[in-house]
């Protein structure tokens, strides 16, 4: 709205696109184990797969109903190496990226499309399911959580704490 006589004004970009977006966000379980391989040029790229699922009410029948979507996930460079050494079949992760299509020739000359999520950030959730699957060990969980958020505290007050105990995935109470 104008403030000068209260009539709304259009923007001054209406009726034009001038940019788009190609953004996604996933958060699903990694349905196979990271596959590395390295390009001619020497790049590395790893491709995994990760299903989401959709939830929702029939409208017909009140029943709940449930679709998997199975993604392809494409990591490329420093970040393959890394999400390789941290990622396993099973494991729940935040993936975000790009979408890109790309096609290829069959063997038999048909022509195929394939799309994929190029992503430029991984993220394992959850601390109990890394050291289950041996992706941390409780000894680095502990060092990870033994980290100070805050200021430090002078030398004289800090209480003796024993670490002596192994923490086990199935006491996180997460």
């Amino acid at each position: 709205m104008d403030p000068k006589d209260g009539q709304h004004s259009e923007p001054q970009s209406a009726g034009k696109i001038t940019q788009s977006l190609n953004r996604v966000d996933i958060i699903g379980n990694v349905t196979r184990d990271p596959e590395m391989r390295t390009t001619p040029s020497g790049q590395h790229v790893l491709t995994l797969g990760i299903a989401t699922n959709d939830r929702w009410k029939d409208k017909n029948t009140g029943e709940q109903r449930e679709r998997t979507e199975f993604h392809n996930i494409v990591i490329w460079a420093d970040l393959a190496q890394e999400t390789q050494q941290s990622i396993r079949k099973g494991n729940k992760v935040f993936a975000t990226g790009r979408m890109q299509t790309r096609s290829f020739e069959t063997q038999g000359g048909s022509k195929r499309y394939v799309t994929e999520i190029v992503a430029d950030q991984v993220s394992l959730l959850g601390i109990r399911n890394a050291v289950a699957e041996g992706v941390i060990n409780s000894q680095q969980f502990s060092a990870h959580k033994a980290q100070p958020t805050e200021q430090p505290v002078a030398a004289g007050n800090i209480p003796d704490i024993s670490y002596e105990s192994e923490i086990k995935a199935e006491d996180l109470p997460f």
